[in-house]
């Protein structure tokens, strides 16, 4: 099979952009070589998949110059590489006609440099227009005016036209909103990544940036609004007003954003919730449930018509723990066909085996769970601690212990796993071992002591299951 650049792109083509181009390739203004024309139509009736064994370099040579021609790979790859870069060049074409605004950009560009004066002014004044729709706030409505702006001042300062507006002040603005929007951004990207996972950046820039935006309120800023109180929300974890705050204003201000960056900002809000919760403030559970059951409603928690594995897992788990059952079988059973057939199985199992946990079919629980593949750290780590707490309930102790050795040495081991991570899960496999030793009645462990010593520590992955199996024993008492 021949399997190249150009076959691996063309495959990810939808059915309408390899119309497009075909149109393309045909036009002679971008394509005046014959044989790449020839080439594609060679090539087109193995597409989408291209796995017919048939689809060979040697067929594809001698359809393309003839039976009587001797196989020659470099003459052939001379006509892939053209039809290749005809591919990328047609892929920056095509995104560039479906932004508008670059399009309007470029063509106000060429007028001012042509010293058409009319038609750029004409089409300056309907760039402002169509940026500054009613509505707009994010960090590209801000770049944009700062684009357009800048034309008008290069304008004005070659023409020395005093009659026509420079906007230098508006470019000032419009960039430095854009910029600090667009730093602000990624820098709630980058805390949030180190709340996760192992990672390292260099944050020197925003040592300076920091103290600026707080010196403003920036309300009249949406943009810059919401991110400052996204960051306090990962800074300041403890002031939960900031949370509030953060959903009453990305619910007042979504319209004014794309669908995937509001979908980033109620991640944010998950992520905070999640934490919360497992610091031991089961009040963020029912918020997280009720913020889950918007993004459904909405559709914003769809990528590309499908959910992520991460977003299936988390609806079911939270729904469980507020013992949702109607919910949460319901959401399995419905919502399966929305995740990507490659990870489709895998999601849709390891649900279901939280699900037989939690209404404490135990052996279940361990049977799902052996058809579970380990894809990423995040699957090892919560297939671990599910499988512990299903050992302990099943009081299968000699499997517990092997598993908190095994457990530890993947904690020591992995780098990828953040120190946050690292330090909930240890906590988590050291009060279970504690846990086993108050139920076996040994005097070293005070139910009542270890429940309070939980709660001190808050940094534990399952807090509530924990302090539920410490009530438990309470009771026996």
């Amino acid at each position: 099979m021949l399997n190249t650049k150009l076959v691996q792109i063309l495959a990810a083509l939808s059915p309408r952009e390899f119309k497009s181009f075909e149109q393309y390739v045909a036009s002679p203004y971008f394509n005046r070589n014959k044989q790449v024309g020839e080439l594609l139509d060679i090539i087109k009736p193995f597409h989408p998949t291209y796995d017919n064994p048939k689809f060979t370099r040697e067929y594809v040579f001698t359809k393309l110059f003839g039976k009587g021609q001797a196989f020659n790979e470099a003459k052939l790859r001379y006509v892939l590489s053209d039809l290749t870069l005809l591919l990328e060049n047609f892929l920056s074409v095509d995104e560039f006609l479906q932004n508008p605004q670059e399009q309007k950009y470029f063509l106000v560009k060429s007028l001012r440099e042509r010293n058409m004066d009319k038609y750029f002014l004409q089409h300056l004044d309907e760039a402002h227009a169509q940026n500054n729709k009613p509505g707009l706030a994010d960090s590209d409505f801000y770049f944009y005016n700062y684009l357009f702006n800048e034309q008008s001042y290069l304008y004005t300062s070659v023409k020395n036209n005093r009659s026509v507006d420079s906007s230098l002040q508006e470019l000032i603005d419009n960039l430095e909103i854009f910029y600090l929007a667009k730093n602000l951004k990624y820098y709630c990207e980058i805390i949030n990544r180190q709340n996760i996972l192992s990672v390292n950046y260099k944050l020197s820039i925003f040592e300076k940036i920091i103290p600026y935006l707080q010196e403003r309120s920036f309300e009249e800023y949406p943009v810059i609004h919401i991110y400052v109180t996204i960051l306090k929300t990962l800074t300041e974890t403890d002031n939960h007003e900031d949370y509030d705050k953060l959903m009453e204003l990305v619910a007042l201000h979504a319209a004014k954003f794309p669908s995937n960056e509001v979908r980033d900002m109620y991640a944010f809000a998950q992520n905070y919730c999640i934490k919360q919760i497992n610091s031991g403030n089961s009040i963020f559970l029912r918020k997280l449930f009720e913020l889950n059951k918007t993004l459904l409603a909405t559709g914003l928690i769809f990528e590309s018509g499908y959910l992520s594995p991460h977003d299936f897992k988390n609806i079911v788990t939270v729904a469980l723990r507020l013992e949702e059952f109607e919910f949460a079988h319901d959401f399995i059973q419905n919502q399966k066909d929305r995740l990507d057939p490659a990870i489709r199985e895998n999601a849709y199992t390891f649900s279901l085996a939280w699900y037989h946990f939690f209404r404490k079919e135990y052996d279940k629980t361990l049977k799902t769970l052996l058809r579970v593949e380990f894809t990423d750290v995040y699957y090892h780590l919560d297939a671990k601690s599910l499988l512990l707490k299903t050992y302990y309930e099943l009081n299968e102790e000699d499997a517990l212990y092997s598993l908190f050795d095994a457990f530890k040495i993947y904690l020591r081991r992995n780098k990828l796993i953040s120190d946050y991570q690292r330090e909930v899960y240890s906590n988590l496999i050291a009060f279970t071992r504690r846990l086993v030793s108050a139920r076996h009645g040994s005097n070293r462990v005070n139910p009542e002591d270890l429940k309070k010593e939980i709660l001190e520590t808050k940094k534990v992955a399952d807090i509530n299951w924990l302090i539920s199996k410490v009530d438990e024993l309470e009771k026996k008492k």
